[in-house]
């Protein structure tokens, strides 16, 4: 359960701040919050998924939020990934290359040439990255934004149930490849994964 008042913690504050930019920034498009139960701006991992879906948008019915918690099939695959990859989820700060909902999957020309300009904003105040994990084709299509000499940058496939449906095997293997990248830092130890 995600309570609001979090959002003006200090490990949130500032990623609120950048959520209401983008928001004054696409006022026809909603732009979901972080979820202040994941690690905010002390995480060390950035998952970089692809678009919002509609169960991030309130008026869809939706949470709010990008959230490990939602009611969708991606959500739960992604939590139940980081449990068999041993990653605590304080130490990650989920987003997306689109960071909007539009009402559609579909991706514009516009979107396209904002998100790059979104993703460096974002970055800025992440200090505390040391790997970031490209989920999805457009995700991976950033990765020429990123500094290999900052950040270990990882491409994985999405956890959706449409790479389920189409490409078992590689769906299966998604938490090897996070646990394989991380194993080299404490990630796991420091708080209590959630288990609900």
């Amino acid at each position: 359960m995600i309570n609001n008042s979090t959002m003006n913690d200090p490990h949130m504050i500032i990623l609120k701040n950048y959520v209401e930019k983008l928001r004054n920034t696409n006022p026809k498009s909603y732009t979901p919050n972080f979820d202040p139960n994941d690690g905010g701006i002390n995480a060390k991992i950035l998952f970089l998924f692809e678009k919002p879906g509609r169960k991030t948008d309130p008026s869809y019915g939706g949470s709010g939020y990008i959230s490990l918690d939602n009611k969708d099939e991606t959500a739960r695959a992604t939590k139940k990934f980081l449990k068999e990859a041993n990653i605590n989820r304080k130490k990650i700060v989920i987003w997306n290359t689109i960071p909007s909902w539009n009402g559609t999957r579909d991706i514009s020309i516009e979107e396209r040439k904002q998100a790059s300009l979104q993703l460096s904003s974002l970055l800025n105040v992440l200090k505390n990255l040391e790997f970031i994990f490209l989920v999805g084709k457009e995700a991976q299509k950033m990765s020429k934004l990123l500094d290999p000499s900052k950040y270990k940058i990882i491409n994985s496939p999405h956890p959706s149930p449409i790479n389920r449906a189409s490409r078992r095997k590689e769906w299966e293997n998604i938490p090897k490849i996070w646990k394989q990248a991380t194993k080299s830092v404490k990630l796991s130890k420091s708080v209590t994964v959630d288990k609900t």
